[in-house]
């Protein structure tokens, strides 16, 4: 199948508004048949997303990438001419373009073209990125760089503006960049970026912070939306959050949270990504108590590649939750009309409706949701498995560069934590991963002292987390509910301000991983016996791979295979489950290159609760 491909209007959603201005005289004449359509899919099962049906042989007339009729197919010929292509559809389901209006590109480790390309085969035409991850790296200008090349592709990308690099104070962490409310009026200007990103320093809000406070204004005067973050159903906290122009939470883990939110006004996306699947364990219960599911959405937040090489995107997070009993037109609300209304943009996607752009999947099966066919703006890009209209730009800007100033003294023992001579054993505060969440548990552990250094053993590993940016710290801490019982793993991927992060149960190990991570620049390295095993080599940020998909694909398989060998039943949670130990904004506690963090205290503690 192939057709004339006209240009896209990027960015987005700038161009089309004007673009859509500009036609309007036309688009209506051709409406109401005075001129002939361009496209016409013809013959399918039409999946009403705004009444909750299907129509069975649907015909939708396309002229210059937006719709301009919805007929019954027998009648569809007053908008077919001689040029006009027609794609028979019979037996197909027709639905609206999937949205995903949550998600952080950096962490399916593959740069915004292959991200891209690989979204679109999955019936993905929109998604709403926040940045954050390569914004603690390189602020402002990796910011541009990111939506300058996000500007260019064939999935539309919303780019948000992070509003917490770093995402607390530099008292807690060290980051590489900051992102002030400056910043933020300065790139909103460029017109390259929609909305304001999430709030992650949700402590910050509820005490009234000045910045924070700024950083709220400089989007709320600019009428853009402002995502929140707030992994709490306190009333009091809510109450304090909500009162913000902020609008919306993607951490919500329980259906309480999930009701007091929506109580107050918030919208609330669940999450069916790589490590997050609250909507897996919620939603069915969700959909079956409450009245109206019009102000939830369906996001991933996070996802890696193996998962979207393996199983998909959103079209498999819909099959996922249909086969728990969902119903398939009320779960495909939840990445098209839901999305779209949220960020304001009804007018033009989410909807298969006249005066919006055609943006449309054609499934062969509903329940299955298996894509057949994408269409974007009125062009065919993918059919069959393929991609078929290759239009995007090629990059001008060089990879967004990825520091890596590691301290030079560090040694074995720099990487644990010493008590001195004349102990045998130490309590010590342990953060205990909670299983298929982003959080931890405050837990306090008793570990063995030999020579003066409290020393690993059982279930509880050494974290290390070593600055990047200056090289002048190195925190030190413990863990536990993790699975490495031999080796070490290290990574530049450590949120929210990727510094440098390693854990084992041996030191020895742990530093091998951390000299093969320099060496390549930064990226996952996997040390067992001295060796190193696995590399994934991230050079965009210590972030993302300028490789293929295939071959991030390939070396993020051998980290997979290292954890399943070590006994995890979700092996590439791991990787995520240490990224997000030095986040020191999701309770409880944290370890980041200042040491051991109290989440709620936003204090930095000794590791070190008694000696023995």
């Amino acid at each position: 199948m192939a057709s004339a491909f006209h240009k896209l209007y990027r960015p987005f959603p700038a161009k089309a508004i004007k673009e859509y201005e500009r036609l309007l005289p036309r688009l209506i004449e051709v409406a109401r048949s005075d001129a002939k359509a361009e496209l016409v899919i013809r013959n399918a099962n039409f999946v009403d997303v705004v009444l909750g049906e299907i129509v069975e042989g649907v015909s939708v007339a396309i002229y210059k990438g937006f719709i301009v009729g919805i007929v019954n197919s027998k009648k569809d010929s007053v908008y077919v001419g001689p040029q006009t292509l027609v794609i028979d559809s019979s037996n197909m389901f027709l639905t609206p373009g999937f949205i995903d209006a949550h998600v952080h590109i950096e962490s399916s480790m593959l740069n915004i073209e292959n991200f891209a390309n690989v979204a679109i085969r999955h019936g993905v035409t929109t998604v709403v990125a926040d940045p954050h991850e390569v914004a603690n790296v390189g602020g402002a200008k990796h910011l541009y760089s990111f939506a300058s090349r996000a500007s260019k592709q064939l999935l539309k990308v919303l780019v948000q503006l992070p509003p917490c690099v770093p995402p607390t104070s530099p008292d807690v962490d060290s980051p590489g960049s900051t992102v002030s409310s400056e910043a933020i009026v300065k790139l909103f200007s460029t017109e390259l970026f929609y909305s304001l990103g999430e709030f992650m320093d949700f402590p910050a809000v509820i005490r009234g912070s000045p910045e924070a406070l700024s950083k709220i204004s400089c989007a709320y005067e600019r009428s853009a939306i402002i995502y929140g973050h707030i992994p709490s159903a306190d009333p009091l906290a809510l109450n304090a959050y909500a009162v913000t122009p902020i609008s919306s939470c993607h951490e919500s883990v329980s259906i309480a949270e999930v009701v007091e939110k929506l109580r107050r006004g918030m919208w609330v996306m669940l999450r069916f990504g790589t490590a997050w699947r609250d909507a897996e364990a919620l939603l069915p219960s969700i959909a079956k108590s409450l009245r109206a599911l019009h102000r939830v959405m369906l996001v991933t937040d996070d996802i890696s590649a193996v998962d979207l090489v393996e199983k998909g995107y959103l079209d498999y997070a819909v099959k996922k939750l249909i086969e728990l009993g969902l119903d398939p037109i009320e779960t495909l609300r939840l990445i098209t009309i839901n999305p779209a209304t949220y960020i304001g943009l009804d007018r033009l996607i989410g909807i298969v409706a006249p005066g919006r752009l055609a943006d449309i999947v054609l499934l062969k099966s509903l329940e299955g949701m298996d894509v057949s066919t994408v269409i974007v703006e009125g062009n065919v890009v993918h059919h069959k498995g393929e991609l078929i209209n290759h239009i995007v730009e090629p990059a001008d800007e060089e990879p967004l560069q990825s520091p890596f100033t590691i301290p030079r003294t560090v040694n074995e023992q720099d990487l644990l934590i010493r008590t001195g001579s004349g102990f045998r054993e130490a309590d010590v505060i342990v953060a205990e991963i909670i299983p298929n969440t982003p959080r931890t548990a405050k837990k306090v552990a008793t570990l063995p002292i030999l020579d003066g250094v409290v020393r690993a053993c059982n279930s509880v590993l050494h974290v290390a987390v070593v600055d990047r940016y200056q090289g002048m710290y190195i925190g030190k801490g413990f863990a536990s509910n993790l699975s490495i019982h031999d080796g070490a793993v290290a990574q530049t991927i450590a949120h929210d301000t990727h510094n440098v992060i390693v854990v084992g149960g041996s030191a020895r190990d742990m530093l091998k991983a951390i000299k093969e991570l320099e060496r390549i620049g930064g990226g996952i390295v996997v040390v067992e016996q001295g060796k190193a095993v696995c590399i994934v080599e991230l050079r965009e940020a210590g972030l993302m791979s300028v490789k293929s998909v295939e071959q991030v694909y390939t070396e993020l398989k051998c980290v997979e295979k290292f954890f399943e060998k070590q006994g995890a039943s979700d092996p590439l949670k791991q990787v995520m489950y240490i990224s997000l130990l030095t986040l020191p904004v999701i309770p409880e506690v944290r370890i980041t290159p200042k040491g051991v963090v109290d989440v709620l205290s936003q204090r930095v503690v000794n590791p070190v609760v008694a000696l023995r």
